[in-house]
């Protein structure tokens, strides 16, 4: 193999007089040492190591995996032992890609060969350090593929990519399939029909399915009909094996739903590559369907944030009623609406009688108490087409929609009573509360929205006056309350 030259980084040598960190390993020339992170039993010949100019560390755990990436440290791979739990390794690759830069996670099969891993370390030293994830391993040309170099080598970066299920009803073919698909280092699991084959699925991840096409009880071609119905097994890349390499065969194993497929007697190399370009496809599907669930979840935690936005500009902290600003823009809302089609329209104004004395005697808490328990007494008293609102410390607006000013006045009196009956429970206090309201209807002489609210509020004031706990109403200017 000739010598490759990494790209230049700045550092001149010979041929003959070579750095430290500029080493010709395997026919590899490389200028910069690269930081291997080994999870589990994950072995090296030390020697391989010194002369690839790689720095490598060991740790025996995934927590320690991931510690260690979550530390800052800058790692240009990690090697992870194949026999570690898919949950184990997920966690892993979750830790590698919040990284400072993604970091490519690489499994290692047990009974990988030192020759497996040299191989390896050509494909580790060639990565591009930008922030790219390694999604396939490195095209190998039809020589290497029958050579020992690869024997338990796997580049995938989910292990679940390399489970095979191998469908047929020929066990001398079942058998050849097999020792095929786990000399290039796949799982692999069996069925002999279509219905079994279901079953294993339902039961094991797997992620391509080599069938073949005639089979009892249920063919390869029923088979891919019921994965392609099935909406429990996710996205699984089928391949046919088949006789019928006519036209019309294929068509119809492609309208069934077959991805792919390999005449009968198979080739080798050409099996291998369809399913390594299936693997290829179920992971670009995963990556997709995992970008497209995490939009999914960032837009209903955005769909949270903007509610909880919109209450904090709409609503009232304290009683949950709508603040001054949203009751004021409803108001308007309604007057216009009522002025269109000529409607009944009118207020209510109200505070709490002798607030600051619940703040002073008892404390802000009670007085708070006070608030939220007005509030709810009000918003139980008044009609669904009512709008309850606080516009201030104590005052409190009702708008009346469609409701003339006697109309207006049964309901003002209905919220006085039901507030004065209703006792206020604060710790080990009952406290009574009493309020007084005015109300006011418009009229064809009143000239907005903001008039009629300042006619409710003359008519407020004049049931103090009078002597509090009472209802005062405005019926066309503030002279006539």
């Amino acid at each position: 193999m000739p010598i490759m030259d990494a790209p230049d980084m700045g550092h001149e040598s010979s041929g003959r007089d070579r750095s430290p960190a500029t080493r010709e390993t395997k026919g590899v020339l490389l200028k910069v040492k690269r930081r291997i992170l080994l999870v589990g039993d994950v072995v090296m010949p030390s020697d391989d190591i010194e002369l690839a100019a790689i720095d490598s560390v060991q740790v025996t755990s995934p927590p320690q995996a991931v510690a260690r990436l979550h530390s800052g440290e800058s790692f240009d791979v990690v090697m992870v032992d194949g026999r570690i739990a898919t949950d184990a390794f997920n966690q892993i690759s979750a830790a590698a890609d919040r990284a400072g830069r993604p970091v490519p996670v690489l499994v290692v099969p047990p009974g990988a060969t030192p020759d497996a891993i040299a191989h390896l370390l050509q494909s580790v030293v060639r990565i591009d350090p930008s922030p790219t994830r390694l999604a396939t391993p490195p095209r190998l040309d039809d020589g290497e593929l029958d050579g020992d170099n690869i024997a338990g080598l796997s580049l995938s970066a989910d292990p679940e990519v390399n489970r095979v299920l191998v469908v047929d009803d020929d066990p001398s073919a079942v058998e050849l399939l097999k020792r095929v698909l786990e000399q290039s280092n796949y799982e692999v699991l069996t069925a002999t029909n279509g219905r079994e084959a279901l079953r294993v699925l339902a039961e094991n991840d797997a992620s391509i399915v080599i069938s073949d096409w005639i089979m009892p009880e249920m063919d390869g071609i029923e088979l891919c009909r019921a994965i392609r119905c099935s909406e429990s097994l996710g996205f699984v890349f089928v391949v046919i094996l088949t006789v019928h390499g006519d036209k019309r065969g294929l068509l119809t194993a492609f309208e069934a739903g077959a991805d792919d497929f390999v005449t009968k007697p198979f080739d080798r190399h050409q099996l291998l590559a369809r399913v390594r370009a299936g693997a290829r496809i179920v992971r670009l599907e995963r990556d997709m369907f995992r970008r497209t669930r995490e939009a999914a979840m960032q837009n209903a935690r955005m769909a949270v944030l903007n509610d909880r936005l919109e209450q904090l500009a709409t609503l009232d902290e304290l009683t949950g009623l709508l603040n001054r600003r949203q009751a004021l823009i409803k108001l308007n809302d309604l007057w216009a609406l009522a002025t269109r089609y000529e409607l009944p329209f009118s207020c209510i104004l109200f505070d709490i009688d002798h607030f600051k004395k619940f703040n002073d005697q008892y404390g802000h808490d009670a007085g708070d108490a006070v608030l939220r328990a007005t509030a709810r007494t009000a918003t139980d008293s008044v009609r669904l087409v009512d709008v309850v609102a606080r516009i201030g410390g104590e005052e409190f607006l009702v708008i009346c929609p469609n409701t003339d000013v006697d109309g207006a006045v049964i309901v003002a009196e209905r919220l006085r009573t039901r507030i004065e009956q209703a006792a206020v429970r604060h710790n080990d206090l009952q406290l009574r509360v009493a309020v007084s309201l005015g109300v006011a209807e418009r009229h064809a002489e009143t000239p907005d929205a903001n008039a009629l609210l300042k006619r409710a509020d003359n008519a407020l004031y004049a049931a103090k006056a009078a002597g509090r706990n009472c209802v005062q109403l405005c019926r066309q200017t503030a002279a006539a309350v």
